[in-house]
């Protein structure tokens, strides 16, 4: 298997997920990059609706050892994600893009 992107996100790809609830945090794994979400439906148990957070660094310069402020942006445009049969959350249209649920996370890969 080859391995792509951060480790951390690949990791995080795999965990298993919480059982969703609204106003739970959503994490959007890209190739080094997280972008953070919240719960803002949960239709049932494997589909759920997610809106992305506002977020502010908090953190000054580029660093590793980031820190970012969340708010709920309730105009963001809506996001459907599914459960795969393997455990993972993914965008409806965009089985590529995974998310992990019961965690809010952002990050910018200044690297990159």
């Amino acid at each position: 298997m080859k391995l792509y992107g951060s480790v951390d996100n690949r990791l995080m790809e795999n965990m298993q997920s919480d059982t969703p609830q609204v106003g739970m945090g959503a994490t959007q794994l890209l190739y080094s990059d997280s972008h953070a979400y919240t719960i803002v439906e949960v239709i049932n148990e494997k589909v759920v609706i997610v809106k992305r957070d506002d977020v502010k660094a908090l953190h000054k310069g580029m660093s590793d050892s980031q820190e970012w402020e969340y708010t709920f942006n309730p105009k963001a445009q809506p996001i459907t994600l599914k459960k795969h049969k393997k455990g993972y959350w993914y965008q409806v249209g965009d089985t590529t893009t995974k998310f992990l649920l019961g965690v809010r996370r952002e990050f910018f890969d200044y690297t990159m």
